[in-house]
């Protein structure tokens, strides 16, 4: 029976190197970090400049990089001269990398066997373990374990465990690297390296939009005695141990991160947790993770594949959350920067139907987040010379579009209607109609307005018209009447002309949400309320208080085999 609450890469192959550094990342809804090898590798510097410009990410071409290194806050942005404003990639604080005889652990350069990495659902822990065959003739039995605290969550906790097969000495190396790009672009003003204590490394970097990032690695190793060696761009600590034949030696390393977004002053050595020993916070951290698991699995009986895939997406979706409505959860889930960290319509179309129905305050703040960025949505639509508020196509924590390509930011105008939707799907889903008549009812007119002065009447023709957009496949610019977004564009003004007080402005949406054409295709089929209704799936279960505990929903693939026969 295969393991459906885990992923595994049974052996290490370069080509996929990348691509798995995503799938295994790491997060708390603070921060997050790429699932990148501890040791790294020597052949993969992680400093290549380019020039990113703008594009269809789908289509876009990038330098190739077997790895890339990756830690992200939510907010922390880093302003690039073509692209606007980029979720900034911040310094690199993995680094544990042992070394014997003078041979550095490498997966391309060492000889390894019995490789296995897994990623853990059930706990949000990564682990490791190979056999490593030493040049100095030594077996090194070696493990890694990392987790990104659910309990704590400015706190990454590392552990490496050796064990050889003789006698041996080791060394040690744990640093931050802040020699890192984020696609291509250098973002830091200014880093300085520290050391406060023997076996701390402090981090701060500033980045160009005048963001801060404070980072103190600390190695716990008894009676270790540390070197540190800082260059203007990484700083490490070494230290030699002793690996007794067949016993096991456990090198730990705690890194706690701030930001400058963070709303109170956070103090390092309290973030570090120094006085909680390894297995007390993994503990706390995985009692977290069982609470999210037991309101949110999905069963899928006879397809394991389905299954582990599903849980995959689950697990990020909770690792991502950022916890605050300050932010939303962008494309890339923070698990890397080609979207550049910004937020676009899969917050309300995709992302936000999971937390509605398994977690719905955790859904309210996605929500909120476009409450919070009203101003910003009114800056936009101004931009245009136009009232009210549009959402932006790729919009910051400020709500300010950041889209570079005047394909998508000027005629991907669903997103405002989007936002609305997802608003009516909260309220609907947690039985909060008093969200729509107070905190929402703001966006819902002031979108209305929007849409009363962007609604086109052309000569000739009686029905008003919606010109120059493109639908939600992202592939046809300029097109008139989208049927998805008249489609959305007249619910979010019928529901603007039940929540106004002014009569007129009332009729002038209902009259407008009435009139605008629906295209229907060939086969009659049409985007109506109807058949709208039929693509919506309103799971009762899971709709109760948050954090009630429930079974899991399950899913039966032969009777769904069998409904499509």
């Amino acid at each position: 029976m295969s393991d459906n609450w885990s992923l595994i890469e049974a052996e290490f192959e370069i080509k996929k190197a990348k691509a798995n550094e995503g799938l295994f990342t790491l997060g708390s809804g603070t921060m997050h970090v790429r699932g990148s090898l501890e040791e790294h590798l020597a052949d993969a510097p992680q400093n290549l400049s380019y020039m990113r410009r703008p594009a269809n990410v789908t289509s876009e071409t990038f330098p190739y990089m077997p790895v890339k290194w990756g830690v992200f806050a939510p907010g922390i942005y880093g302003l690039h001269p073509l692209m606007g404003k980029e979720l900034a990639n911040l310094p690199s604080f993995l680094s544990l990398v042992p070394a014997i005889n003078g041979e550095k652990l490498d997966m391309q350069r060492s000889r390894t066997d019995s490789y296995r990495r897994v990623l853990h659902f059930k706990t949000a822990t990564l682990t490791r373990s190979l056999n490593w065959q030493t040049k100095a003739g030594a077996q090194v039995q070696t493990r890694y374990e990392c987790f990104v605290s659910a309990a704590r969550p400015h706190l990454c906790v590392q552990r490496l465990t050796l064990m050889s097969d003789q006698d041996i000495d080791c060394a040690i190396s744990a640093g931050i690297d802040s020699d890192v790009r984020t696609s291509g672009y250098d973002h830091f003003t200014q880093v300085k390296f520290s050391r406060e204590a023997d076996s701390q490394i402090d981090c701060v970097a500033t980045l160009d939009t005048g963001a801060t990032v404070n980072q103190r690695s600390c190695l716990l190793i008894e009676g270790a005695v540390y070197d540190y060696e800082a260059s203007e761009r990484r700083a490490d600590l070494t230290t030699t141990i002793h690996l007794p034949a067949g016993k096991p030696v456990i090198i730990e390393k705690r890194t706690a991160m701030t930001t400058s977004a963070d709303q109170e002053a956070l103090s390092p050595e309290m973030l570090l947790s120094l006085a909680v020993d390894y297995a007390a916070l993994h503990q706390e951290h995985a009692d977290v993770w069982r609470e999210r698991w037991d309101k949110a699995d999905v069963l899928v009986e006879g397809d394991d594949d389905s299954q582990l895939a599903l849980r995959l997406a689950l697990y990020h979706l909770m690792r991502a959350h950022p916890n605050d409505s300050r932010y939303a959860i962008d494309p890339k889930a923070y698990a890397g920067d080609a979207y550049r960290g910004l937020y676009f319509w899969d917050t309300e179309m995709y992302l936000l139907p999971f937390f509605l129905y398994t977690d719905p305050q955790k859904g309210r703040m996605l929500t909120d987040f476009r409450i919070n960025t009203l101003k910003g949505a009114e800056i936009n639509a101004a931009e245009y010379g136009y009232a009210g508020a549009r959402y932006p196509w790729e919009g910051d924590i400020d709500g300010i579009d950041q889209c570079p390509n005047w394909q998508y930011r000027d005629h991907e105008v669903h997103v405002t209607a989007d936002v609305v939707y997802g608003m009516m799907h909260y309220a609907r889903a947690a039985n909060d109609a008093g969200y729509l008549q107070n905190k929402g009812r703001e966006v819902l007119l002031k979108t209305a307005e929007y849409w009363l002065e962007r609604i086109d009447w052309r000569e000739g023709v009686d029905a008003p018209g919606l010109l120059g957009v493109m639908g939600p496949d992202e592939y046809t610019p300029i097109s008139n009447n989208n049927a998805y977004t008249n489609r959305l564009v007249s619910l979010a003004l019928e529901a603007a002309s039940a929540l106004t007080d002014d009569p007129i402005f009332g009729g002038k949406c209902a009259g407008i949400a009435q009139s605008l054409p629906i295209i229907r295709r060939a086969d009659g089929w049409c985007c109506n309320a109807r058949n709208l209704r039929r693509w919506r799936i309103w799971i009762s279960a899971g709709c109760g208080k948050t954090g009630t505990k429930r079974s899991p929903r399950r899913f039966r693939r032969n009777a769904c085999t069998a409904a499509s026969a």
